[in-house]
């Protein structure tokens, strides 16, 4: 899955390091098994950073 689109990126300054928030939301995203998925952000073909979402399954709670 690609997402692209612009956004602006501060500049550095004072030797920290920029912080930015992005938001997505993610509609009918289907994972399609449990397990450890990774989000790369990539800005001109070099990775910036990365997040890691893990996925688990969960029992249907049995009624009572």
């Amino acid at each position: 899955m690609e997402i692209s689109g612009p956004f602006n990126i501060p500049r550095a300054e004072g030797g920290k390091k920029p912080e930015v928030n992005i938001i997505l939301e993610l509609k009918d995203i289907i994972f399609p098994n449990p397990g450890r998925y990774q989000f790369i952000l990539l800005v001109d073909k070099d990775q910036k950073d990365e997040l890691t979402l893990y996925v688990n399954q969960i029992e249907t709670p049995k009624p009572i």
